[in-house]
């Protein structure tokens, strides 16, 4: 696996989700669970959220969505750059600050275990491992004709084909995003790539590049299964980024260990 000596990861996002129970306006999480997450994450905020609930009458066919309010414990490191976010139907950690695979998830996985000690009727319902990287280029001064000549520099060509078809109209080009949808029957990847430009629906101006790699189990899992699954999950995530790229990208990052 290549290792480097800076990234793009803007966001990296591990969630757990639990079998849905009735919802209930109070989520108290305890002293014990809460010193947990305070080992790791020292400020804590307690919000309510709202949650949604689709109810079906079988008398009438009709649906009906209900809205109710849930409490939402967020704790976050000292710079804030990583927040959990705990309530009675999921446990979800991002961070914005992204230094390695052990470290992130160490904490999550502590924590997880100490919240099914704690609450013993939940059962986990999905998994999920999401990476999010924001190419920017903003100080690269290569000489752009299209997006796609730009792009194919740092960008494998095979996620650059819709560039390629438009380029004639390249000045009108807005956005360019592409969705691929991959399942390998013991979990689910999904894999968003392209221009997603902030400044939407003005032209494309900024040389921001996404690759958002998102994979996710569905279906009751157990507590000892989820570091295997979140293994899988990164090495996964980590040879689409690589077999993405293309050698100056690489370069730009500082190629500390090459495995290609």
């Amino acid at each position: 696996m290549t290792t480097y000596m800076h990234h793009f990861l803007s966001n990296v996002i591990v969630r757990a989700d639990f079998v849905p129970a009735p919802n209930s306006a109070l989520f108290e999480v305890g002293h014990t669970l809460q010193n947990k997450c305070m080992e790791f994450f020292p400020i804590v905020e307690l919000r309510n959220g709202q949650a949604q609930e689709v109810t079906f009458d079988l008398a009438t066919g009709q649906s009906q969505l209900k809205h109710s309010l849930v409490q939402e414990w967020h704790f976050f490191s000292a710079d804030r750059s990583h927040e959990l976010t705990m309530t009675q139907s999921f446990l979800v950690l991002e961070s914005r600050n992204y230094s390695n695979f052990e470290k992130f998830k160490g904490p999550f996985q502590v924590i997880l275990e100490k919240y099914l000690e704690i609450f013993q009727d939940k059962k986990i319902s999905r998994i999920g491992l999401r990476y999010i990287d924001t190419i920017d280029l903003k100080d690269d001064k290569t000489k752009k004709t299209n997006w796609h000549q730009y792009w194919s520099k740092y960008i494998s060509s095979k996620l650059l084909g819709n560039l390629e078809f438009v380029k004639d109209d390249d000045k009108k080009l807005t956005r360019q995003m592409n969705l691929l949808e991959l399942n390998y029957e013991r979990f689910h990847l999904k894999f968003q790539y392209g221009i997603f430009n902030e400044d939407y629906p003005a032209p494309v101006k900024k040389q921001i590049f996404i690759l958002d790699t998102d994979t996710s189990t569905s279906g009751i899992i157990s507590l000892e299964e989820i570091p295997d699954l979140l293994k899988i999950f990164h090495d996964k995530a980590s040879n689409l980024f690589e077999i993405s790229i293309k050698e100056p990208l690489r370069r730009k990052m500082g190629v500390v260990k090459y495995n290609g």
